[in-house]
């Protein structure tokens, strides 16, 4: 008898799983068709960002490949945009309510979630956002987020011009010029930024502290006065900048120069 009843309780027990899962993959399927399902990317992965990219001009793609610089794990973390509908909604798939904040005008199909770290950009084919607001100044298929600095600084790229913004007391969206990049608040113009050579210089750190391109070299988003883009190197395990400054070499920790000379 004990014999029959084992094979028989096993066959029981498989069935039971089977059925579980059956249930299981039901229940994802009805939750996929949910009126508040993720943006999709081009695989059909449920994310909270829109991935779908916008057809970059040639002029305007990443010398690096990597349209935004950012780590993809990063931006998965710290997306702010998810869809609502047919719409482009601000906040998460768990917080939407009744007054959820959608983007008007936004276009589903082209629009990218370019956050990090909280801090909320977006852009479609026609419009480039800061959190629901729209950059009227902002050329959205040249719109890019370049650099996140700690202290909570970002490097946005807006055509071949590099737009500095940190955070503050101001609300304006519009372009200063008269401003320091990497200390006034808001956004602010880089003075002979070039955003097609810009490149993060990462060294040691997890978050890259230094950057260059054709004109500038910087340091948590402040240009070094000065230095001389082309002669940059990491030295001290790269945990120092080297860098030309005027006639003579200068070597920087993170932002303070260490070789006695200010």
């Amino acid at each position: 008898m004990h014999r029959i009843m084992r094979p028989l309780t096993i066959i029981a027990f498989v069935s039971f799983i089977v059925a579980a899962f059956s249930m299981f993959l039901h229940r994802q399927g009805a939750r996929s068709q949910h009126p508040l399902a993720p943006i999709t990317n081009q695989t059909g992965t449920p994310t909270d960002l829109g991935k779908e990219t916008i057809p970059a001009d040639e002029s305007t793609a990443s010398p690096r490949g990597n349209s935004y610089n950012l780590p993809t794990s990063l931006t998965d973390t710290y997306g702010c945009y998810f869809q609502l509908g047919d719409a482009v909604a601000l906040g998460t798939q768990a917080t939407a309510t009744p007054e959820t904040i959608t983007l008007a005008g936004a276009d589903l199909p082209t629009f990218r979630d370019l956050s990090v770290f909280g801090l909320c950009f977006g852009r479609d084919e026609n419009h480039a956002y800061f959190y629901d607001q729209e950059l009227q100044w902002a050329n959205p298929r040249a719109f890019e987020v370049l650099a996140y600095f700690r202290g909570g600084g970002l490097f946005l790229r807006n055509g071949d011009e590099i737009i500095a913004w940190r955070p503050g007391t101001t609300n304006s969206q519009n372009v200063s010029t008269d401003c320091t990049a990497g200390i006034s608040a808001g956004f602010c113009l880089v003075p002979e930024g070039d955003a097609p050579s810009f490149e993060k210089i990462n060294g040691a750190y997890d978050i890259a502290p230094w950057a260059k391109d054709k004109n500038n070299v910087y340091c948590n988003g402040q240009v070094i006065q000065g230095a001389d883009p082309s002669t940059v190197q990491l030295v001290n395990n790269n945990l120092d900048l080297r860098v030309k400054v005027g006639d003579a070499p200068a070597t920087y920790h993170i932002c303070q120069r260490v070789d006695g000379k200010h």
